[in-house]
């Protein structure tokens, strides 16, 4: 009798222990904790109503305590702040994110076969660099590169494409936000075996004027300096932009010398909110977009041949990206103007 009792104790505490590491294991249902309750609901309101109720909550339900702040996050800020500023219709806002997503991201795979990519890639600044001075019979370089994840993935498509051609960088000298002096490494690359002919600057505007002046004070200021499209982030007002006279930077052709059948690009951006602005790059490359579908046979057939667009001369190489020719300017006193169609 005893040993049936110990046994049934033994088992009852067994079933206890077993569900308590159940209801141990088990972790509670994540809360949203908002900094701004009046911003995340009217968010949640925007977020449920463009991409569906469903689909919100079942995000939400799945989100642990670490991604529920993601959550409130994108709740509050993104869908709170963002896009319930007045301006632009939610269709449009849906429209410029899509545009943004295909033009700013480039896989590193070719297309499948029969199929083209087009992309604005922070990459086609970096190849653009690279065969502007190699066509001007550059061959060591001095690169400068700010922490921006697309402006380090300029800088590894001029890599990749320079040291496929042929060309040598000197050094890779990282440029902080905010810079310092800098002076003593410039000099440094400048004295190095074989000197150096160019400047590559995947910089931001505010990197650029800083880094400038010291350029010139390491013996560089004289050489050909060419910059990616981001170097316009925080460019604007001429008094401050004379730093950068004399760097030649890649853009649109449409935004830059005008394309025959497009309207020019300051009048379309007074009257389409969506054209204006950094926004005239995605118009001019969503115009290119469909400019290619009637196109795309005959560049895909014909090696040498190109169509004008509003992005640039485009053709397609052997793998099946759409490959851009861009329109090329500089500053001079401060003001930016085009060059030619080279570049001259």
């Amino acid at each position: 009798m005893a040993k049936a009792t110990r046994a049934k104790t033994t088992r009852a505490k067994a079933t206890r222990a077993k569900a308590g590491t159940k209801t141990k294991g088990k972790a509670a249902k994540a809360r949203p904790s908002p900094r701004n309750k009046k911003l995340y609901d009217e968010g949640m309101k925007v977020r449920k109503a463009v991409l569906g109720a469903g689909y919100v909550d079942n995000s939400m339900a799945g989100a642990d305590d670490f991604m529920m702040s993601f959550q409130d996050v994108t709740t509050e800020y993104c869908w709170g702040y963002v896009w319930t500023r007045p301006g632009l219709p939610k269709k449009t806002r849906s429209m410029l994110n899509l545009a943004m997503l295909a033009a700013l991201n480039r896989g590193p795979e070719a297309p499948p076969s029969g199929s083209a990519s087009f992309a604005l890639a922070p990459e086609d600044d970096g190849i653009a660099a690279a065969e502007y001075l190699l066509s001007r019979n550059v061959r060591r370089v001095l690169v400068l590169v700010g922490g921006d994840d697309g402006l380090r993935r300029s800088v590894a498509a001029f890599r990749e494409q320079w040291n496929r051609r042929g060309g040598t960088i000197v050094e890779t000298l990282t440029i902080a936000d905010k810079p310092v002096d800098g002076t003593a490494a410039l000099q440094a690359a400048a004295q190095k075996d074989g000197g150096v002919d160019a400047v590559f600057l995947a910089l931001k505007g505010a990197q650029a004027r800083a880094v400038a002046p010291q350029l010139t004070l390491a013996g560089l200021g004289d050489k050909p300096r060419v910059a990616t499209a981001q170097l316009l982030s925080g460019t604007g007002k001429p008094d401050q932009d004379r730093a950068l006279d004399g760097i030649v930077f890649p853009g649109e052709t449409w935004t830059v010398q005008g394309l025959p059948g497009l309207p020019p690009a300051d009048s379309t951006g007074a009257a389409l909110i969506s054209a204006r602005g950094p926004a005239a790059k995605l118009f001019a490359f969503g115009h290119d977009a469909w400019l290619l579908t009637g196109y795309l046979d005959a560049i895909a057939h014909q090696a040498d041949r190109a169509v004008p667009g509003a992005t640039g001369q485009l053709r397609l190489d052997g793998f099946g990206n759409v490959v851009r020719v861009p329109a090329w300017s500089n500053f001079s006193s401060g003001e930016i103007v085009a060059l030619g169609k080279r570049g001259d």
